[in-house]
């Protein structure tokens, strides 16, 4: 078996209108890893982002790793019209979710013991920045997104919201009623078919 027969032979063009619940969990999922950059954790005028110092504990490796398994089942699940993949990008969606859940946690509980440490100094406070929490919020409508896609069954026929991608049902083969009545051979008693006589002349 070659390489080209094992590849799926289906494909079909990105269309919004049918696709737009995996594009918007991609877009969602591809917010979460961009929410590292901006702060995580603020006091004043300065501020840690997910590489921060205080924060590599709390790393942003599986975040990273997450986003981007998520983005690309989603993308084959595009390309290749199966749902299968879609049910893939579940998992790593999920694992997105529950990652900026513990993140908030931790980052939240490191602000507290922050300021029981600087409780004796006025006007410094600490605080999750809107990283962290813009994050979690792109990471939880990833997984809205995702889920939404398979209870809507996308992909399938009785997926109403995508009528232009319906599976080919092949009408059940019929031979073609018969016209002309049947025609048997005539039993061989039967006797034989004469011409006939014109009027005598």
């Amino acid at each position: 078996m070659t390489i080209s027969a094992r590849l799926p032979r289906h494909r079909h063009r990105l269309e919004v209108a049918r696709d737009w619940p995996l594009l918007a969990a991609a877009v969602s999922a591809l917010l979460s890893f961009v929410m590292l950059f901006p702060p995580w954790l603020s006091s004043g005028d300065d501020s840690q982002n997910a590489f921060g110092d205080a924060l590599q504990a709390a790393g942003p490796a599986l975040i990273i790793v997450m986003a981007v398994a998520t983005i690309a089942s989603l993308a084959v699940a595009v390309t290749t019209a199966d749902r299968r993949f879609v049910r893939l990008a579940l998992v790593p969606s999920s694992v997105l979710l529950a990652l900026y859940v513990v993140k908030v946690a931790d980052v939240s509980e490191l602000a507290d013991a922050y300021n029981r440490l600087a409780a004796s100094f006025a006007n410094e406070k600490v605080g999750t920045g809107v990283g962290l929490w813009l994050g979690f919020v792109f990471a939880l409508v990833t997984e809205m997104f995702v889920i939404y896609t398979l209870v809507s069954r996308w992909g399938t026929g009785e997926a109403l919201a995508y009528p232009g991608f319906r599976p080919r049902k092949h009408p059940p083969h019929q031979t073609p009623p018969d016209t002309d009545p049947p025609r048997y051979p005539p039993p061989p008693d039967h006797p034989p078919d004469l011409p006939r006589e014109g009027p005598d002349r």
